[in-house]
């Protein structure tokens, strides 16, 4: 029995060694579980973290596209300014080729040469305008017999010279502007063309630049000529507030006055007036043309090309007109 018994109990213990204990329960693995330790985020701060991240983006793209759009800007004010430095140094140089002569060609071209012609409803507005409804024939021929010239005599060989009554404001005006040119404005000021925008009309001289003289007779026909133009340029475009010159002539001049020398203008204009009456609006419809320039360069060009018309018997006149 006793060795029954220390068998049964080395059977038992053999059998407690060879038994193992059941493992542990385990909790599941969380899916994106973050660092061991740290809390997890809550929905509200996760959608703030996106919406944050967004939000830079959307900034990061938009200073992007605003960093190509100055670059092409730069690249085109660049080429702008180029240009406007090409056009600067053309335009000094006189130009190249034909544009170099754009002035003179546009004075000389054929419409410039016809004029525009009034309707006769426009032509009776502006006769009524001028001379008002009851003119008389002493007044037209007052008028009609008025060249703007300048006076013969050495000691007032600056100033214009009227023959009769009534064209008085328009020759007084002209010869304000004239004295300016030839007593205020340097002579190398006064050689320079008018070109838009600026005007040497409305600059402004120190009296150290003034050229005052005392001898009238000093004053060469060309300077006078070019005084005389610039007055009539620079009031032209006063009248259309700087924007713009109305410069009217007669359809039986410009054919023939065009490329004629200076010396046979003052023949052909006098014979092709001969004979000439305006004393209706209609009269003045026939042969009245105008044209109107923006640049004050082209109409100092035309003007001194018609700079004998104006000295023609009807100068003030179309002047006025």
């Amino acid at each position: 029995m006793a060795d029954q018994e220390e068998e049964d109990l080395r059977m038992a213990l053999r059998m407690s060694m060879q038994h193992k204990p059941p493992e542990p329960k385990r909790s599941k693995p969380r899916e994106n579980a973050g660092p061991a330790g740290l809390p997890e985020e809550s929905p509200e701060l996760k959608n703030l973290k996106l919406q944050r991240e967004l939000m830079a983006a959307a900034a990061e793209k938009r200073m992007m596209a605003a960093k190509n759009t100055a670059a092409a800007a730069a690249v085109g004010s660049a080429s702008k300014v180029e240009k406007s430095v090409v056009g600067a140094k053309q335009e000094k140089s006189g130009g190249a080729g034909a544009g170099g002569h754009k002035c003179v060609d546009e004075c000389k071209g054929k419409n410039v040469k016809s004029g525009k012609e009034l309707s006769l409803a426009e032509a009776n507005q502006l006769f009524l305008m001028v001379f008002g409804g009851e003119v008389t024939k002493d007044i037209l021929a007052q008028w009609s017999n008025q060249g703007i010239r300048f006076s013969p005599d050495p000691e007032t060989s600056m100033g214009l010279v009227q023959h009769e009554g009534g064209p008085c404001g328009v020759l007084a005006t002209i010869q304000a502007f004239v004295l300016k040119y030839l007593l205020f404005v340097p002579e190398e000021f006064g050689k320079v063309e008018p070109n838009m925008p600026h005007n040497l009309g409305s600059s402004r001289f120190s009296k150290s630049e003034c050229v005052a003289s005392d001898n009238f007779a000093s004053f060469t026909e060309e300077r006078k000529s070019r005084a005389l133009v610039r007055s009539m340029c620079e009031i032209l475009f006063l009248c259309g507030s700087n924007k713009r010159a109305v410069i009217a002539t007669l359809s039986i001049l410009d054919s023939d006055i065009e490329g004629s020398e200076d010396c046979l203008k003052d023949d052909i204009i006098a014979k092709a007036l001969e004979g000439l009456s305006i004393e209706s609006c209609s009269a003045l419809q026939k042969v009245l043309r105008i044209n109107t320039y923006s640049s004050q360069a082209i109409a100092f060009q035309r003007l001194k090309v018609m700079i004998s018309v104006f000295q023609s018997r009807m100068g003030a006149m179309l002047f006025l007109i």
